[in-house]
């Protein structure tokens, strides 16, 4: 709700001129636009020094009666809010007591509110139509709706390789990086290997560029050697694990969801209804199965993973599966039918034997291990009276508290410095790519941020 005051002056020897109009206005919502937008009404309201001719007899409400000539009722009911239940907070002068003062500086305001709503409306509707991400997303689902439309952007798009589900690499000094074959070059490859264009057909698009440049995954496994296409291109296929972390950071999640989408793939490719082959649309943002009629999505398994602290102290444990001295946050799967906040609260009373007392969402991320999973990343607290850890040993190899210093130093390490000549391992943390990276950054920074 807009709150302001006004203050009004009229020169006594002017009576025919607009009086000059001095706002003081505050703002809850603090919008700085509105006074310009009062000072340009009461301007365009005395271009020339000629003023507002209003009929004695016209009222307040019957100058409202403009305002229904808009179409748009959000605007009329803004500006008859603004008038009637703010006008009894002007603070006027003595000599702008006048009917004809009066109306004029209620014309002013009017003009004010309908600018000020044009103007927000016409903005809202220029970013709108100029976004490039609402650009970049209408073509992408057009691409996923329109067969044809996606055969064509294959012949000017750039494909990234697959075989056997593991991306191509090409190792550049120490760098490794995600090269984007060209339509063509892809052509090159498959005719020089004798292979025919239809396997383009079997891409699937995982997204384009700011320019509309359409880029799709492949998986050549079954068209054509692995070391063929590795001396051909000067490269090497490496499991997902190992890339996810040495190619650029920005790169990750793109190889992560063309793996996951190209492993959807592998296995859906029968219904589960009647057992006969599904068939992908062009894009690869669907099966269907023409006898059931049935229309097959990738699909996500939400998982909740959580760094528990105690205040001082967080909480990160490790499997037996986990390379050796890595720890993380606790981390599950949501069961049917269970919110978020249940599935924390669950998790880390079965693993660790904690009872949360209250939690925070942080963000999100998909991760293509063990399957396609979508991280739900939250900060939880437990109470400083229960903090002692009863472990499942089921789940987990080892669970304890560590410390802001000890977690400072383990965010410096990695698995290759994290082994001691005695062939012990310091513990270390799941590199940034991940996003329990990002947990435990979040906690060192609230903690070093607390006063002491």
């Amino acid at each position: 709700m807009i709150q302001f005051s006004c203050d009004c002056c009229l020169s006594s020897s002017s009576r025919n001129s607009f009086p000059q109009l001095i706002f003081c206005l505050s703002f809850s919502s603090g919008i700085a636009a509105f006074p310009t937008a009062l000072l340009c009404a009461a301007i365009g309201c005395s271009i020339g020094s000629r003023p507002l001719q209003l009929r004695r007899k016209q009222t307040r409400e019957q100058l409202l009666l403009l305002l229904f000539i808009p179409p748009v009722q959000e605007l009329r009911t803004g500006i008859l809010n603004l008038i009637l239940q703010h006008s009894k907070t002007f603070c006027v002068h003595s000599q702008m007591a006048t009917n004809r003062g009066r109306d004029s500086y209620l014309w002013a305001l009017v003009m004010a509110a309908i600018y000020q709503a044009v103007h927000r409306r016409a903005s809202s509707l220029f970013c709108r139509f100029h976004s490039t991400y609402v650009k970049k997303m209408r073509y992408l689902n057009e691409l996923k709706e329109d067969d044809d439309f996606c055969r064509q952007a294959q012949t000017s798009g750039t494909f990234y390789l697959f075989h056997n589900l593991s991306p191509f690499l090409q190792k550049v000094g120490k760098k490794y990086l995600l090269p984007q074959l060209s339509a063509a070059e892809m052509k090159r490859i498959l005719e020089k290997m004798k292979e025919t264009e239809q396997w383009i057909e079997k891409s699937v698009l995982i997204g384009c560029s700011d320019e509309h440049v359409p880029h799709f995954a492949l998986d050549l496994a079954g068209a054509l050697e692995k070391s063929v296409i590795e001396s051909e291109l000067q490269g090497s296929f490496t499991d997902l694990r190992k890339a996810l972390f040495v190619v650029d950071v920005k790169d990750s999640p793109l190889l992560a969801s063309a793996q996951a989408l190209l492993r959807w793939h592998e296995s859906h490719q029968y219904c589960s209804k009647t057992g006969q082959p599904t068939q992908k649309n062009l894009a690869g943002s669907k099966r269907v199965c023409h006898a059931s009629g049935i229309t097959y999505y990738p699909q996500m398994s939400p998982v909740v993973i959580t760094l528990v602290s105690d205040g001082s102290r967080c909480l990160l444990t490790r499997q037996s599966s986990f390379p050796q001295g890595m720890y993380t946050a606790l981390s599950g799967f949501c069961d049917l039918g269970e919110s978020v906040e249940e599935a924390l609260r669950r998790e880390v009373a079965e693993e660790v034997g904690l009872e949360v007392e209250s939690f925070q969402y942080s963000a999100s991320q998909h991760w293509p291990f063990p399957s396609s999973c979508l991280m739900i990343a939250c900060h939880a607290l437990v109470g400083g009276q229960q903090t002692e850890i009863s472990m499942n040993s089921l789940e987990l190899e080892e669970a304890r508290w560590f410390g802001l210093e000890e977690v400072l130093e383990g965010l410096k390490r990695d698995h290759t410095s994290s082994k001691q000549d005695d062939g012990s391992f310091l513990p270390w943390f799941p590199p940034r790519q991940a996003i329990a990276h990002k947990l435990i950054n979040e906690w060192v920074k609230q903690q070093t941020s607390r006063p002491t």
